[in-house]
């Protein structure tokens, strides 16, 4: 299959909105824009299932935000193995979590908007 970057750009939205509508409905407690880029992060790779019955968003919905980072480095598996590209992803959403200002947005430029919950 052959896609242009817009269409590309659009299937990316697309998905990438499913997973912001995800986290604001299974996410009970209010979140700093970094916390939800994070979870919207993990939502859009995992998905709304494995978000909805993780103990991430229970532990987050009984307001222990400082249990997220750990439970975040729970899921670095795939067909039984620790994947390495795995665990960086998670390190990184860890590092989002917290507001680690490295730690996806290295590439980023000052003036770029940030995805604002809707």
């Amino acid at each position: 299959m052959r896609i242009t970057r817009a269409e590309a750009d659009n299937l990316l939205r697309r998905d990438v909105a499913h997973a912001e509508k995800a986290v604001l409905e299974l996410v009970r407690v209010p979140l700093e824009q970094n916390q939800f880029d994070a979870l919207v992060s993990f939502c859009f790779n995992c998905g709304r299932g494995n978000l909805a019955k993780s103990s991430l968003l229970r532990k987050l919905n009984a307001h222990d935000y400082d249990a997220v980072p750990g439970e975040l480095a729970k899921w670095t598996r795939a067909a039984g193995r620790v994947l390495p590209g795995l665990v960086r992803r998670r390190e990184a959403g860890a590092k989002l979590w917290v507001g680690y200002e490295g730690s996806d947005t290295d590439n980023a430029k000052p003036d770029a908007p940030m995805a604002k919950p809707m």
